[in-house]
């Protein structure tokens, strides 16, 4: 029977970057990473096609739920855990190959009769990256800035240091739709917000 209160779920949390690679066409040395790397550890090398690959295996172990590390285009090499957003409604491409997409990761995760439980982290976000700044500043009110992306998405930070304005009606605003985005074009289960 499907439970109904998601506090019965078991949930196994993985660092999809670190975990299985599946495609080393896809692994990735970044332009951040230190110069004396191991070219056989590159920072980006776990993948949604690795996950896949080990999704019988972690149901077998009694896991009902998935959670991931954010999928969201981040910055840089090193952020391979994925808490340096540059896109909140975006798939990094370094998870993907080509016949394997993250829909094709959930799909998989669902036909095992298991639910998917995404990472979302609003209240830190990259400032930069091999390609310059991705935010410039605006600010309004009392000490509170808003970083908006080229994209024109809005960041949310006070002058206190990191710390999100989430009754501020334009990023309660974007939280939602962001949400709402990985939920209507996915079918993601669940979140983890920070």
């Amino acid at each position: 029977s499907e439970k109904s209160d998601f506090r019965e779920e078991s949930i196994y949390f993985l660092m999809t970057t670190r975990f299985y690679d599946g495609d080393k066409s896809n692994n990735v040395h970044c332009w951040d990473e230190n110069a004396k790397t191991d070219p056989n550890d590159p920072a980006w090398r776990g993948d949604f096609k690795g996950l896949i690959e080990k999704l019988d295996y972690i149901k077998a172990l009694g896991f009902s739920a998935v959670w991931i590390t954010p999928v969201v285009e981040n910055a840089s090499g090193l952020d391979y855990h994925g808490y340096h957003a540059m896109n909140f409604q975006k798939v990094d491409e370094r998870y993907l190959s080509d016949d394997v997409s993250y829909q094709t990761l959930i799909n998989e995760v669902h036909k095992r009769g298991m639910k998917i439980v995404q990472d979302v982290v609003f209240n830190h976000t990259a400032e930069g990256n091999e390609k310059g700044p991705c935010f410039s500043f605006k600010g309004i009110d009392n000490n509170i800035y808003y970083m908006l992306t080229p994209d024109g998405y809005y960041y949310n930070f006070s002058g206190c240091g990191n710390v999100m304005n989430c009754n501020h009606p334009i990023v309660r605003k974007f939280i939602i739709d962001c949400l709402r985005y990985w939920v209507i074009n996915y079918r993601v289960d669940g979140f983890r917000f920070d």
